[in-house]
């Protein structure tokens, strides 16, 4: 079983990465489909059918349930569990998925490294953000922040956000592995911890905390 990484934060929160070596046949002996989700990957490409499959067997072993929960998309996109409460999170990047189900809002990202990334760093970092990342290994603090700001948008879960001014990381040094993100919207400010996790050729970035959460319900 190519679980390359598994951790379990506190009772609420859990997450998982799979390293998806195995062909379709595995992943759905190893769930029981429903009909609706038969019906939707039959219309999804190849790449894209092994992926959901991965995702959806890797979730269902976090859970820890016999029973696995079918996984729905809200109207905004963001993935949630039928009839449960647990918020959850997913990322695809090579051969790599990575999944977190938690208790608040959380979001998880996984990046193979990618030397392109460089061009789009002005397109998604404020001028403070790039002024404060740390020197050393600058490609993977990239890849780090990308993925922090996408775990930040899939926490927010709404769409239409601005990576680049609603989106913020806080300065962090070298020997951490962690940092702070905010969300700032009109219609929710919210802080959260991000750890993060050097797996070789990719980074992996989750929520670890909320640490605070305001919602602006007149919006």
């Amino acid at each position: 079983m190519p679980l390359v990484f598994e951790k379990i934060l506190d009772p609420g929160t859990r997450l998982g990465v799979w390293l998806a070596t195995e062909g379709d046949d595995f992943f759905e002996q190893g769930i029981q489909l429903h009909d609706t989700e038969k019906e939707e990957i039959a219309k999804l490409q190849a790449r894209k059918k092994s992926e959901w499959l991965a995702s959806r067997y890797l979730l269902h072993y976090l859970t820890g349930r016999d029973e696995r929960l079918i996984t729905l998309k809200d109207q905004s996109g963001k993935p949630y569990l039928e009839g449960n409460a647990h918020h959850i999170s997913l990322s695809h990047s090579g051969q790599y998925t990575a999944a977190i189900i938690a208790d608040h809002a959380t979001g998880i990202d996984i990046q193979v490294f990618q030397p392109k990334i460089e061009r789009i760093v002005p397109k998604f970092l404020s001028p403070f953000e790039i002024e404060h990342l740390p020197q050393d290994q600058i490609m993977k603090y990239w890849h780090v922040y990308w993925g922090a700001k996408e775990c930040l948008f899939k926490a927010y879960g709404k769409g239409r956000v601005d990576f680049k001014s609603q989106l913020f990381i806080h300065a962090m040094a070298e020997k951490d592995d962690f940092c702070l993100g905010e969300v700032r919207k009109a219609d929710v400010s919210a802080q959260y911890k991000m750890e993060f996790l050097d797996l070789e050729d990719s980074i992996l970035v989750y929520i670890a905390k909320e640490i605070f959460k305001i919602e602006n319900n007149e919006r």
